[in-house]
């Protein structure tokens, strides 16, 4: 009873969380295409393209943990295996795009932070560990069980993790390279 009423909790954090990032990715895109169609009214020759896609798959890493925690934390809530593996995958992922922004902001004691990059460097070091955190909770066997989680799944899990973060941004770019050749 206990694990289930966790699981029921991961699953909610898993959706509140997911489309906080969705969230946050949109607002981002909207304000760079609002700055990019002032610029030709201050600047009467320059001309600008817009495809809003581009700017929001510009954080395809950011935005495909987003779709995964989203969809993890609904599949969780029907009981489903498949929403395991969603969180644990995007989970891991989150943890791949936040070790090289917080260990850069440990070790650049070059460049001193002032502003929003103190705390991207701050919510980036909040957001590894409540990451990794994440990932303990769903390791553990009593939501493992629960989930009805075997070796199969962690392969599956580990498999998408590694094609998410090496071959997403391959195919984007091959995408955005035919539709503009």
């Amino acid at each position: 009873m206990y694990w289930i009423v966790i699981n029921k909790i991961l699953a909610i954090m898993h959706i509140t969380i997911g489309f906080a990032v969705l969230s946050k990715i949109f607002d981002l895109t909207k304000m760079k295409i609002e700055y990019i169609e002032k610029l030709p009214l201050q600047n009467k020759s320059l001309k600008f393209d817009i495809n809003p896609w581009q700017f929001l798959l510009q954080n395809e890493m950011l935005f495909a943990i987003g779709i995964l925690l989203a969809f993890s934390g609904i599949l969780i809530l029907w009981r489903k295996k498949l929403g395991w593996i969603f969180g644990y995958s995007s989970w891991i992922l989150t943890i791949l795009v936040l070790i090289p922004i917080t260990l850069y902001s440990i070790t650049d004691v070059t460049v001193t932070t002032i502003g929003s990059e103190n705390l991207i460097n701050i919510y980036s070091g909040i957001g590894l560990f409540l990451s990794v955190i994440f990932v303990i909770t769903l390791s553990l066997q009593p939501i493992r069980i629960l989930n009805r989680i075997d070796t199969k799944s962690w392969f599956f899990s580990f498999g998408m993790v590694l094609l998410i973060y090496y071959l997403l941004p391959l195919i984007l770019k091959a995408g955005f390279h035919a539709m503009h050749a």
